[in-house]
């Protein structure tokens, strides 16, 4: 995908390599993030800068926004809706500038819209599995088609698809109130749905930005809505019922976003988490694992510095071999789903995968990667690892060995080894 954006960018501009600005959800999570900045550094020599899509919609809008006022932004879109609340600083002498009050995210966008439309079809037809595995990445195709043209202001949209397995055509025609409907069905996690889903995302929004700067939602000077699914009937009117008497801004649903990044780049935004980063450790009372946050969300980013120190504790004597699980632990709760793309097409979701994780651990293939020279004794406080975040919204860590004359190394994931001490290593790396 990079390499062909910069192919079609160099043929209309030349070689213009100055700077690739990328933009990501609000709630995305660290190896996401560090995936699509490697994916980008292999194919693009310049620098390399990475801005929340929620952000760069403001920055979108920035010519109809006022110096030093609090706004909203509710980015909508394929996979994710992503709010942000934010202060805007217009007087920067080079770029303008603003200032993360609160920010939610959920696992929600048209994608998922499309699969709800297939299970209406799916009871509607009577259709089994085995249809849904040979026909339903087409049926898919068709229902997300029809969708769109609803969105976009058409009664209804009727298509037809072919099972040439079974030897049934397929027909169906799909109307604004099926897709209010759709909507409107309420859905395991919590019995939400999709308005619901918005005002509780659009809630925990506002709540951080009450905590950390007083700011009500009646407050805000204007909402900017954009994303595709922005368009899907209901959306803009839940918005303006949420926020009475503010200005909504929905003129630039596609290519507000874009222009955010361009006007982004070589700027400078005051970021903060969305999520929590924990450490695994185990709780002597409930006799269980927990975890313990480390740097909690909210955490302005870059730290520059670690902003929580932990000591490792050897477990038992002669140890060579010590490490930690970390882990990054998001809000959102994500709605059910019946079907997933698996590698013949789509499949029925497993039981095991009904409940989508609300944490991912940072380094799952090696979770003991302090190698210590000499060996640990029993209960030492031998080492000592601080956590900050670097510009790039990654968990950093900070580690050193206690004893004098160490030789203690960490191994990455790539299986180079670092000796001791280390400083700013992103955390997706080990």
């Amino acid at each position: 995908l990079v390499d062909r954006i910069l192919m079609f960018v160099r043929g209309a501009f030349g070689d213009i390599d100055d700077e690739l600005v990328l933009t990501v959800p609000v709630e995305a999570f660290d190896h996401y993030i560090d995936w699509l900045r490697e994916a980008a550094i292999r194919r693009f020599p310049g620098g390399i800068s990475i801005i929340d899509e929620a952000t760069a919609c403001m920055l979108g809008y920035s010519d109809e926004v006022l110096d030093n006022e609090p706004y909203g932004i509710v980015d909508f879109g394929g996979g994710t809706l992503d709010v942000s609340i934010v202060r805007t600083d217009l007087r920067s002498a080079s770029h303008a500038r603003c200032r993360i009050l609160g920010r939610a995210g959920e696992e929600i966008g048209g994608i998922m819209i499309d699969n709800w439309l297939l299970e209406h079809i799916q009871k509607e037809q009577a259709l089994g599995d085995e249809d849904i595995a040979s026909i339903g990445p087409s049926l898919l195709e068709a229902v997300e088609a029809a969708k769109i043209a609803i969105s976009n202001g058409s009664p209804e949209a009727s298509f037809t698809r072919f099972n040439d397995v079974t030897g049934r055509l397929i027909a169906v025609t799909l109307t604004a109130a099926t897709l209010q409907a759709v909507l409107e069905t309420k859905r395991e996690p919590g019995m939400n749905n999709l308005y619901q889903h918005i005002v509780r995302t659009l809630d925990r929004a506002l709540d951080q930005a009450r905590d950390r700067a007083g700011i009500r939602k009646e407050e805000l000077k204007g909402i900017f809505l954009v994303g595709g699914s922005s368009l899907l009937p209901g959306i803009e009117q839940k918005i303006r019922e949420y926020f009475p008497g503010t200005e909504v801004h929905a003129g630039r649903p596609f290519e507000a976003i874009a222009r955010g990044a361009c006007r982004f780049s070589g700027g400078v935004i005051d970021q903060t988490l969305t999520h929590d980063y924990c450490l695994r450790s185990w709780n002597r009372e409930l006799r269980d694992f927990e975890l313990v946050p480390v740097v909690p969300r909210g955490t302005p980013y870059p730290t520059g510095k670690p902003v929580c120190s932990k000591y490792i504790k050897a477990a038992s004597d002669v140890q060579e071999v010590l490490g930690l699980v970390i882990y990054e632990r998001t809000l959102m709760s994500r709605p059910l789903i019946s079907y997933v793309n698996g590698a013949d097409g789509l499949r029925p979701v497993k039981e095991g995968e009904r409940m989508a994780s609300r944490h991912k651990a940072l380094n799952p293939e090696d979770s003991e990667f302090i190698h210590a020279v000499p060996p640990c004794r029993s209960g030492d406080r031998r080492f000592i690892a601080g956590f900050g975040v670097d510009k790039n919204r990654r968990l950093t860590l900070w580690l050193r060995d206690t004893e004098p004359g160490n030789q203690s190394t960490i191994r990455l994931r790539d299986g180079s080894i670092l000796p001791l001490p280390v400083a700013d290593l992103p955390v997706v790396k080990l």
